[in-house]
Formats: structure tokens, sequence, C-alpha cells
């Protein structure tokens, strides 16, 4: 029968429940921002605003990665304003710039979805491609006789984002060739894992939640067996937007619990209603209390030329990051 998140729950929730209650990675998080604002600068090109603090944040040293996306993709030509921004985002530190492209479950066009890719990579410093829209478990899977089996596409669309890893894989070294994949809630194992064989993965790290605090602490969602396993937990992001400052440490803290790695917090949200219904304002700016979810940023590991000591030091602090929890009171 077609898989339900009923269905899904009932199968994997007690085991899923009983590796939450072991205890969670005591780490800083990768932030991954999806920095779709308008980059703001000054008459001489210097950035300011939202961008000009993501810029800040990664030359001090932290792993703050920014989604580039001008026009619900590239568009159809370079951006001075985005190529400007793009620019200034990189240091010597750590470079995390994704290059946001739409996937529409496997259902966009290839050829298209590749095109994107490529003009990334020939307007933009990009370091990898952020895979918008990718398949759930849902979407991947049907219960059958109480068990997880492949649903009847599993082959074409897992055949379909093959190609496309493999492809931003063979354009660029390994330091710019990520792919991090956003389904944004449960999904399957096998998209890190491969399949076996010569049928590897086809992402880096997915996000595997993106949807509201009220969601991720009340209990509506329940994230999968597998991602619970110690392994995992650098590849796994939750993204969670209408989220108050009161409820910022409270829904790192279940983050964390979740086995997540990467993450992203915001108070941004939908609404409010208007006539012309509900506008998207999740992404169009950085939370109001952005210093505070800096706080909890990984540092890099790789130093800048002529900062060894500073590294060093840093090191040191991050070592002991790693022994006491991740989230602050």
């Amino acid at each position: 029968m077609p898989l339900s998140f009923a269905n899904i729950f009932r199968v994997t929730a007690a085991a899923v429940f009983a590796s939450v209650l072991s205890g969670a990675r005591a780490a800083p998080f990768e932030i991954m921002v999806p920095a779709y604002f308008l980059p703001e600068s000054t008459p001489g090109g210097a950035l300011v605003g939202d961008w000009a603090s993501l810029v800040s944040a990664t030359q001090g040293g932290l792993r703050v990665t920014a989604i580039l996306n001008p026009a619900s993709g590239p568009g159809t030509d370079l951006s001075p304003v985005w190529a400007n921004a793009a620019a200034a985002f990189r240091c010597d530190r750590c470079e995390s710039l994704l290059g946001f492209v739409s996937t529409h479950y496997g259902e966009r066009p290839i050829a298209t979805v590749k095109a994107e890719i490529d003009a990334y990579y020939r307007w933009y410093p990009v370091t990898g491609i952020f895979l918008d829209e990718m398949p759930s478990e849902a979407d991947m899977l049907d219960v059958v006789g109480g068990a997880l089996v492949h649903a009847p596409q599993w082959d074409a669309t897992m055949a379909y984002y093959r190609d496309i890893y493999q492809y931003i894989k063979a354009k660029a070294p390994a330091e710019r060739a990520r792919v991090v994949g956003n389904p944004g809630t449960r999904t399957v194992e096998e998209f890190l894992a491969g399949e076996g064989g010569a049928l590897g993965p086809v992402a880096d790290s997915l996000i595997v939640f993106e949807n509201s605090a009220g969601v991720l602490l009340g209990g509506a969602y329940v994230p999968t067996g597998w991602s619970q396993a110690p392994g995992y937990e650098d590849q796994l992001g939750y993204m969670v937007h209408s989220t108050g400052a009161g409820d910022l440490a409270q829904v790192l803290g279940q983050v964390d619990a979740f086995n997540g790695g990467i993450a992203y917090v915001t108070d941004g949200s939908f609404g409010p209603v208007g006539p012309g219904g509900q506008p998207d304002n999740r992404y169009t700016q950085l939370p109001t209390y952005w210093t505070s979810l800096l706080a909890q940023a990984e540092f890099c590991e790789v130093p800048a030329a002529g900062s060894a000591p500073l590294f060093a030091l840093g090191l040191g602090l991050l070592g002991l990051r790693r022994r006491v929890t991740k989230v602050r009171n």
C-alpha cells in the first residue's frame, strides 16, 4: 500500500526515541544560511547589511555556509550585485558558497538542472550546489506487509540524482564540488550511503527538516532511525523557521538530540496573511538573534595563511567546546 507518515512513524519511532534518549553529541554546528536576500553595498562596492554579517562570520573563521540564490536559481545572466557578494564571501580559512538549484523531486528536466549548475560555476565562485526539492521517504518507499520497500520510481529517481551528483563532482576539484540535498523532511539513507558497489551516494549532506519550531518541538516530526546512527551527524541539517528568540536554545537542543550537525534557525516565517495570501518571509533576512545563533557555529579547521598561532588556539577552544554542551542558556 502507499506509504503514509503514520505508517513510517509506527515502523521506526520506538527505535528513534531510544537513540535520542541515549544522549546527544556535544559539538558546534555548521550554520547553513538560505541567503536569498538581495545583497546591499555602498557606492564603492563594500557590502553592508546581512551579507556583510555573513562575510564577517566566515572571515572570523566560523563555519558559516551561504546558499546563493539570485533568481530561484542562477538567473539568465551574471548579476554584478550577486557576484560582488559571492566574491566577498570567500576567505582563506573556510569557503562554503552553494548555488541553489531546484530539482522538483526528480521531475525537472535534467538538462535544465545541469545548465543551471554550469551557470553557477561559470559566473560565481561557488564551492558546491544546493539541490532543492529532493524526494522524501514518502516519495521513495512504500509499506507492504508492515515492511518498507522501494517504491516503483526508486531506480529512476536514484539514477536521476546520481547523474547530477556525478556531474557536479566531475566539474570541479573536490573542495568546490559539495552536494547538499534538501528533501526538507525524512528521507532515505541511500541518498547519503549509496546502494553498494558502483551505485554510490547522490549527496554529501542532506537537509532532513525544513519547517517551523512548532513542528520540531511539538512532536509532529520524528526523524528516521538510520539518521540517528553515529557518523551521520555532520551530514544532517535542520532549517527551522518561525522561531522566537526565547525558543532558540530549545530548538538547537532538539536539533542536537536528533543528531543534526548543520543548522539554521530564524524568526522569519510565512505571513502575515494579506490580500495576496501569505508572503514567504522565512529567508528574506538574517534572524534578529543572529549573534546568538552564530555563537553556536563551529570553527573551520583549515587555517588562513600566516595564522598558525591563532589557529592552534582556535583548535584548543574547539576541543574544549566539543566536551561541553553546545547550546548555551
